[in-house]
């Protein structure tokens, strides 16, 4: 049943009880409903002009969008974002740790030669390993001499060179999100296991290397729920689109329920900026990786249909 508030303002389409099924979903659940938000959450106005309608705004078809995602009738499975967080030990790949395979290899060569000097050091790294494999240590000695001259370029992480280049300068990112790294399986676990900390310290001081700072737990979705972010996020995002003066006020009589009473204050300090932060791609794929390890929840499963 539709709840009703004291304010107008607030769009018939909006169902509280639409959102009391939150509370129960697991990290599959979570990512489901995350994804379709953020993507109402990325839509600008001008994605909605009716042309034929001297630019106003499709309102019916921004209200089908809205009221489609409080359904959870967009709700799609997303298996693709957990696939590349599978696990497969036949080919040495344990989700987000994995053995380089040859099209990873070939692709970093590949886009190696583009680089500036590039092309010329693989020219010679391809007559070093020749005569490696020949056995011509004489070769292989000239080899490594002509070399020299690109210790500095051979020397300098891949991803740096990639990153100081102009192949993806119109990318809009600098960095991929994925890192290859060499460990030396010569040494003890403890040893590479406290190395590849402190590297991964540094990796993630670097600019889009941005993630969730850990895996989620029942706590943490019992708190996204009694936190309104679902229903606060959904109604200022109308509010944002359609220009509907919806104040802070009917916010906090719209999206909690009867019984719970919410300062305007804590909305505009913590609740709503807290929910902002939490509606991102790092979430995102936080949620899509702990839910390429657990199985489906069934609650969640019968909400989708």
């Amino acid at each position: 049943m539709v709840r009703h508030t004291a304010s107008s303002r607030i769009p018939g389409w909006f169902n509280l009880e639409a959102y009391s099924q939150l509370p129960v979903l697991d990290a599959s659940g979570w990512l489901k409903v995350l994804v379709d938000l953020h993507m109402i959450l990325e839509c600008d106005a001008a994605d909605f002009v009716d042309e034929t309608a001297d630019g106003a705004l499709a309102m019916d078809v921004i209200e089908d969008m809205f009221t489609q995602f409080q359904l959870g009738s967009s709700r799609d499975v997303y298996d693709w974002l957990k696939e590349k967080y599978a696990v497969d030990p036949a080919v040495y790949d344990f989700g987000t740790t994995q053995s380089l395979n040859n099209w990873t290899v070939a692709r970093m060569g590949a886009t190696l030669e583009r680089l500036d000097r590039g092309k010329e050091f693989m020219r010679g790294m391809r007559r070093l390993v020749d005569q490696d494999l020949r056995r011509d240590y004489r070769g292989l000695n000239r080899a490594h001499r002509r070399l020299d001259a690109f210790r500095d370029f051979s020397e300098q992480p891949f991803f740096v060179a990639l990153r100081d280049s102009t192949l993806r300068s119109d990318s809009g990112k600098a960095l991929t999100t994925n890192r290859a790294i060499s460990v030396d399986m010569s040494a003890p676990d403890d040893i590479i296991l406290a190395d590849f900390k402190s590297w991964l310290g540094e990796m993630r001081k670097l600019e889009h290397h941005r993630a969730a700072r850990r895996s989620f737990t029942e706590v943490d979705y019992q708190k996204w729920a009694r936190n309104g972010y679902v229903p606060l996020l959904l109604l200022d995002k109308w509010r944002v689109l359609t220009g509907v003066k919806i104040t802070l006020g009917d916010l906090c009589d719209a999206a909690f329920p009867d019984g719970r009473r919410v300062e305007v204050d804590d909305l505009r300090k913590t609740l709503l900026p807290n929910a902002y932060s939490w509606a991102t791609k790092e979430t995102i794929e936080a949620l899509a990786a702990q839910a390429s390890r657990q199985g489906a929840n069934p609650i969640a499963e019968d909400r989708e249909g």
